[in-house]
C-alpha cells in the first residue's frame, strides 16, 4: 500500500468516526517534517530549515515573500545554502509560471536545499 493510499485510508476511518490510533502508530515513523524559522535584522533575513526524515528540498522565492534588494541567508541545518542578495533567474521565472500556471506572483529564484 503506497503513501497516499494509507492517507486516504485514514481519512476515511477518521471521516467515519472509526479509531484511528493503530492506523496513525502505524504511519509514525514513515512521517517526514520540515520545519523553518524566518528572522529579520536591520541588514538581512535568515530562513533556517531543519528536516527530519527529509533529505532534499526546493525553497522558492516570491516578490511579495522578499523584498527586492535585501540580503537572504539560508541556512539547511547548520550549513549556509544561500547567502547574497537574490536576483531574477529567467530559467526558474519561466519554468514555475509553467508548472504552477501563477502569472501574479511567480517565483523568481529557486534555492536547493539538501541535508
Amino acid at each position: 500500500m503506497t503513501a497516499a493510499a494509507r492517507l486516504r485510508a485514514l481519512a476515511l476511518a477518521i471521516a467515519l468516526g472509526l479509531p484511528a490510533a493503530p492506523a496513525l502508530a502505524a504511519m509514525q515513523p514513515k512521517v517526514a517534517r520540515l520545519r523553518w524559522v524566518r528572522s529579520e535584522s536591520a541588514d538581512a533575513i535568515t530562513m533556517a530549515f531543519g528536516s527530519e526524515g527529509v533529505t532534499k528540498a526546493t525553497f522558492l522565492i516570491r516578490p511579495g515573500d522578499f523584498p527586492p534588494g535585501r540580503k537572504l541567508v539560508v541556512k539547511a541545518g547548520t550549513d549556509t545554502v544561500f547567502d547574497a542578495i537574490p536576483t531574477t533567474d529567467r530559467a526558474t521565472l519561466l519554468a514555475e509560471a509553467r508548472r504552477s500556471g501563477e502569472r501574479q506572483r511567480p517565483a523568481f529564484r529557486a534555492i536547493t536545499l539538501a541535508w
